[in-house]
């Protein structure tokens, strides 16, 4: 529901909806099968259940991750970073304002879209239309693309920034952009975060809760 421009609706169009409305992947097939979903500024996300990613809306950064910048207004498959086949053995997606988070089944983190502050971790700022692998990131277990940043969780507990950290937004005691991912600073101000079990990234803010219970921004 809501606003279809750029076919964010996945309706075959880009007109309002007051009412929701189940997503097509052409005009008389509907997307199924969806375990995970996200939604971006003008873009959506999906996960099936067999590890597949879908997306559809505006794409003018590459970050529904076909190889084009194309807006598509049905869903259809992310490409594998070769671009010969489709993403696979995906959990989780995060769509930011331009472009796209993946967890995969291993622990690998992927990324695509809009490249200008490095948040697709790999030290670059070309736009990339297809996925590309995360730079020095294993065990993730959570992800979370904001504006220009990204945010990952490892699985013991440590919480990564990278992108833009105008705000210090990325955790790391410090403002200005982060080309590489880097683990945040703790509760103290001095050691990487340990006991995190959920970050999540908005427009220039970061959020970490705790095992404890405790939040943290």
């Amino acid at each position: 529901a809501g606003a279809g421009t750029s076919g964010k609706l996945g309706q075959g169009d880009a007109t309002y909806r007051g009412e929701l409305v189940q997503v097509k992947i052409d005009a008389n097939t509907y997307l199924t099968d969806i375990v995970r979903i996200s939604a971006g500024q003008h873009y959506m996300l999906a996960v099936t259940k067999t590890g597949e990613v879908y997306a559809w809306g505006q794409n003018n950064n590459g970050q529904l991750g076909n190889g084009t910048t194309a807006n598509e207004m049905y869903a259809i498959k992310m490409k594998n970073p070769e671009g010969t086949g489709d993403l696979t053995n995906i959990i989780d997606v995060s769509a930011g304002t331009n472009h796209s988070l993946m967890l995969a089944k291993d622990g690998k983190v992927y990324a695509v879209g809009y490249a200008n502050k490095y948040q697709l971790g790999i030290n670059d700022t070309a736009t990339k239309t297809l996925p590309v692998e995360m730079d020095k990131i294993y065990n993730a277990v959570e992800i979370s693309a904001g504006t220009e940043y990204s945010v990952v969780l490892r699985g013991d507990g440590v919480a990564f920034g990278v992108g833009s950290g105008a705000y210090g937004q990325t955790g790391l005691d410090e403002t200005g952009t982060k080309t590489v991912i880097t683990a945040m600073k703790g509760k103290n101000g001095n050691e990487r975060t340990k006991d995190i079990i959920s970050v999540q990234a908005g427009h220039v803010h970061t959020i970490a809760l705790t095992e404890d219970g405790e939040a943290y921004v």
